[in-house]
């Protein structure tokens, strides 16, 4: 017998392995742990059957020849199995992203390093192109997510970002994952974080640390998810946490943000298991006290140790007195390639002047004036023994470059923010290998994921620029790196665009050649439906915040500037000689692998506020979260209250893109969270009611299939409004420029619930008269409607929808003019009759429906 095995106490990342690997190993039955979280069970427990789960003590252990092992390589984790581990006969197969640890089984599959398990398995699912059902899609992603936190512990690897790509593309319910993700934190969980959340951070070398514990009676699951919020809510950098717990049982769960702290070695007492980052330990029998005291001094101790200003300063340092003139001391800077002196009197130091001091004392004709006139004379200075953290705060703080480091008045050195730059970008440098390797492989991935003849059309467009630059910019090159498949061909011209367009045209006869001379733009429709749009390097700038941009051609770096998002402020070249680079001014490159949305400038979203709906729908589309950064620049902008029921086609176009969305809620939520949803109006802040409208509109639009884009769009925005003064919606949606007929859903809409809400018996109607009572109203109009009725009005909705609208009669005017009737209103009235006849099922067939045409138009 094969089974699939995670360890005891499994969380989502082993579930969705085990699911995973039993896709991978067919015949191998998945084992559902006996011990789970709260969250796990709960999802277990529903969807077992569908995902095959087999409860372990169903396991006859004497069968079992194979075990495919994930998410762990303890033999003491495995509860009833560990026996397993002591057989010869047993053969293991172990995927496993956790540091090797003592006592471990040996071995390991072959696998791309990840922050999770589930996403080593899913790369090889992907690889194998192995199909996935939704739910079984859904419990991977959970996995994923779970052990990266979203995708933003510093674990996270492109392997799990990829994993989650590829599952959004196997249909993974992101409303499902973020139900049991997002659990909150039950009473005890709450009153135990409430507790701990009065200990105080300590700063150790840069880092905000916290070392803390409690006692609880009872047991008490769910601790990751206590540390998890504690971690955030005070901003901390390390968390050791221990809580004692009943039976004399100590359980530790450590977090770190610091790739520098290694916490399983810090927890090498408690037998500590996970990450170096993300690590937890259980022990008996040991002291809280005890613990604590223990956790704290094994942290300093693994705490990195920061460089000194000593160790940092260059010396020994060039000064000038005090009497240098200013062209001389312009000179001596010159020569040394310096941007700031020190000055001295009498062999002490009295002040520093800046290459941009002497540079306005020689445009002001001051070239003979002592430096003594205009120097700097309040130094900030520094000791010898300053760690590194305080020299950066320092340089920050007072926005200068260059801090002299003093012992009892007497110079010993200089740390400039040069220094400090090259130590930081220096600890980064591993990470920044990995980047440029993937960079460097953009050129092989178009070849691997474009099909032919995409990828003849670059490669012909980039023979026919010749030395003039070209490049593929935007989304296109940013899922090429995440190894997506985008075929919306964006090119950008280091040179004027449209004669290039021309001569590309003629190359491919009958293409459709539209130029737009006023943007120096062009757009070329090949005739197999190939399109590709052409710009020359441009750059724009906003006369006034959330105002279009005025347009001047410019290089390509200052045309990947104006993007939104460093991850779409990518260029790769396309001419024969450079084909494949690419061009990454803003370290987008980073961003891919950790998975930030980051905009290029501190004002992005208050020149353009339309981009705070674009990073909420990049969210969702690419699995990345905004940069904590951008996220404070987007509050900012809508705290300023500028924007609020901001109009425009630009607006109105983000709006409907979000909300056309299969599943348009997360993104509601997220919206809700950034404050953004004053874009529509300042009025919505969606409330217990409109959250049951939203989730009444999701199940419908899943009951009655797909709908035209404008139907689902509308009525989540007819929701959105429904708070919003009747008054001031026709205004809000003239102001979005939406249609006459689009404006009319909405408050149709909104009417059409008012109808409603009168005629609270219409269910009771006949047929015949709801059928018309919804015959008022336009589709959209319809569904809203319905959303805020009754749960018995709901269901009577949905059997008219599928019963009644579908009706159509076998007669027509045709008939009546047959026998003679004259046209008229009279037409109208017997029709609608046979319909009325038809739906209350007093006719059912087209021979019943005629006679009844005949009688009635005998007694017209």
């Amino acid at each position: 017998m094969e089974i699939v095995l995670t360890h005891l106490s499994s969380d989502f990342d082993g579930l969705g392995a085990t699911v995973a690997a039993a896709k991978l190993h067919p015949d191998a039955l998945p084992v559902l742990q006996s011990q789970l979280d709260a969250s796990v069970r709960a999802y277990a427990d529903l969807h077992k059957d569908a995902l095959h789960l087999v409860e372990a003590e169903l396991i006859d252990l004497q069968k079992v020849n194979r075990v495919i092992l994930v998410d762990t390589r303890s033999p003491k984790r495995l509860g009833r199995f560990e026996p397993l581990a002591n057989r010869p006969d047993v053969a293991w197969e172990i995927y496993d992203h956790h540091p090797r640890q003592p006592g471990d089984l040996p071995g390991a599959a072959p696998a791309p390093r990840a922050g999770s398990a589930t996403a080593m398995l899913v790369a090889e699912l992907e690889r194998r192109a192995i199909a996935l059902t939704p739910i079984e899609a859904t419990t991977m992603a959970l996995g994923v997510y779970a052990d990266t936190g979203n995708l933003t512990y510093p674990s996270t690897t492109p392997t799990d970002a990829r994993a989650i790509a590829y599952l959004l593309a196997n249909d993974a319910d992101l409303a499902v994952v973020n139900e049991f993700a997002q659990t909150p934190l039950t009473p005890a969980q709450r009153e135990l974080l409430d507790e701990l959340s009065q200990a105080t951070p300590e700063e150790h070398h840069g880092l905000r640390t916290l070392v803390v514990g409690a006692s609880r009676e009872d047991d008490l699951p769910g601790l990751a998810a206590v540390a998890g919020k504690l971690e955030k809510l005070l901003t901390l950098d390390v968390l050791l946490m221990a809580v004692q717990l009943e039976g004399d049982r100590l359980q530790i769960v450590a977090r770190s943000a610091s790739p520098a702290v290694d916490l399983l070695q810090v927890l090498v007492p408690f037998g500590g298991r996970g990450h170096t980052q993300a690590a937890s330990a259980h022990a008996r029998g040991v002291p809280l006290d005890t613990a604590i005291a223990t956790l704290r001094r094994r942290l300093l101790a693994a705490l990195p140790t920061e460089p000194s200003a000593e160790d940092l300063m260059s010396a020994p340092v060039r000064t000038i007195p005090s009497d240098t003139r200013a062209d001389e001391a312009h000179a001596r800077l010159v020569q040394t390639g310096h941007t700031g002196l020190l000055v001295t009197e009498d062999g002490r130091v009295v002040g520093l002047v800046s290459r941009r001091d002497l540079d306005r004392a020689l445009h002001h004709g001051l070239a003979h004036v002592p430096v003594k006139g205009f120097m700097t004379r309040e130094l900030v200075t520094v000791a010898p023994d300053a760690p590194l953290s305080e020299i950066q705060a320092l340089l920050v703080a007072h926005d200068i470059g260059r801090l002299p480091v003093m012992r009892d008045g007497a110079l010993l050195g200089i740390v400039t923010r040069t220094d400090v730059l090259r130590v930081l970008y220096a600890r980064q440098e591993a990470s920044r290998r990995a980047v440029k390797r993937a960079l460097a492989e953009a050129a092989d991935k178009l070849r691997t994921l474009w099909p032919e003849s995409w990828r003849s059309l670059v490669e012909q467009a980039g023979e026919t620029a010749g030395d003039r630059p070209l490049y593929l910019v935007g989304g296109a090159v940013r899922d090429l790196l995440l190894g997506r498949r985008n075929l919306d061909v964006d090119l950008v011209l280091d040179a004027p665009a449209i004669p290039f367009a021309k001569e590309l045209a003629r190359q491919f006869p009958g293409t459709k050649l539209t130029p737009h001379e006023r943007f120096g733009t062009a757009q070329l429709l090949l005739p197999d439906g190939r399109k590709l749009d052409v710009a020359t390097a441009r750059t724009e700038y906003y006369t006034h915040p959330g105002a279009l941009p005025t347009v001047e051609f410019s290089s390509i770096k200052h045309d990947l500037t104006r993007r939104d998002f460093s991850v779409n402020a990518l260029a790769l070249r396309l001419n024969p000689t450079h084909f494949g680079e690419v061009l990454d001014f803003f370290d987008a490159g980073a961003d891919l692998a950790s998975g930030a949305l980051r905009v290029l400038h501190n004002l992005s979203f208050v020149e353009d506020p339309t981009r705070l709906l674009r990073a909420v729908r990049f969210e969702r589309q690419l699995a990345f979260r905004l940069a904590p950064e951008s996220e404070r620049y987007a509050l900012a902008a809508m705290h300023t209250g500028r924007f609020d029921a901001l109009g425009g086609e630009r607006n109105k176009v983000e709006w409907r893109r979000l909300l056309s969305a299969p599943d348009p809620l997360p993104a509601i939520r997220r919206l809700a969270e950034l404050e953004a949803l004053r874009l529509l109006d300042p009025a919505i802040a969606p409330d217990t009611t409109t959250w049951a409208l939203l989730t009444r509109a999701r199940r419908l639009f899943a009951i009655l299939g797909d709908r035209p884009e404008a139907w689902r769009w509308l009525t989540y925005l007819t929701i959105l409004l429904h708070v919003v003064r009747r008054d001031r919606v026709q205004t809000l949606l003239q102001r979005l420029q939406l249609s006459q007929e689009d404006q009319q859903v909405v408050l149709g809409g909104l009417a059409a619930a008012e109808r409603l809400s009168e005629e609270t018996d219409w269910p009771d109607y006949p047929p015949a008269a709801r059928y018309h009572l919804w015959e008022e109203f336009s589709g959209p109009a319809r569904l809203y409607a319905a959303l805020t009725d009754t749960p018995r009005g709901r269901r009577t909705f949905i059997e008219d929808w599928r019963q009644l609208q579908p009706v159509r009669l076998h007669v027509s005017g045709e008939a009546l003019k047959a026998l003679g009737l004259p046209p008229g209103p009279r037409y109208g009235e017997i029709l609608r009759a046979v319909l009325d006849a038809r739906l209350n099922g007093e006719v059912a067939t087209p021979e019943q429906e005629r006679h009844l045409l005949e009688r009635l138009a005998r007694e017209k």
